[in-house]
């Protein structure tokens, strides 16, 4: 999680009164998010802000946002929900086309598992065509500095002939 996202709801619950944010804790108490089981009563007792962000954060991880959206929502507090459903949004959006590419909805890219490469630098060979390469060739595998991609599996090149 980005500290973006623990600032932006940090702000949030910095907008809320004293009387507000303990409200914001007794709707946080009962929020029903996915079946997952509420924070309990007792962590959000005698906590500030930077706490609840802490909790929502450690709790819900990713859907941190979402669910402090929907318990100011249940708290009326519909213009702080409404700024903070604009960062989400905002944040959707710039993760979107490295979604797409790791969903492999980029037909001139071939993905092999976080990264991707043309189909023209990879190029699938049959069975047979693997059978008929020479031994040392198949089994040698070329290897990148370790300063591009420290911890990458090591993948053999193969070439047709």
């Amino acid at each position: 999680m980005n500290n973006s996202v623990r600032e932006d709801l940090f702000n949030a619950l910095n907008d809320l009164l004293e009387k507000e944010f303990e409200d914001f804790k007794w709707w946080l108490k009962g929020i029903n998010h996915n079946g997952k089981p509420n924070i309990p009563t007792a962590h959000l007792e005698n906590t500030n802000q930077r706490d609840v962000v802490d909790l929502l954060i450690q709790h819900y991880g990713e859907d941190a946002l979402e669910v402090c959206i929907r318990v100011l929502q249940k708290s009326n507090k519909n213009e702080v929900a409404r700024k903070l459903e604009e960062t989400l949004q905002k944040g959707t959006e710039e993760t979107q086309p490295q979604q797409l590419l790791l969903q492999g909805s980029c037909p001139q890219l071939q993905p092999v598992t976080a990264v991707c490469f043309p189909t023209s630098v990879v190029q699938p060979i049959t069975d047979a065509e693997a059978h008929q390469l020479p031994a040392s060739s198949n089994a040698e595998a070329h290897q990148l500095p370790a300063s591009s991609n420290a911890g990458a599996h090591q993948l053999p090149v193969l070439s047709r002939k």
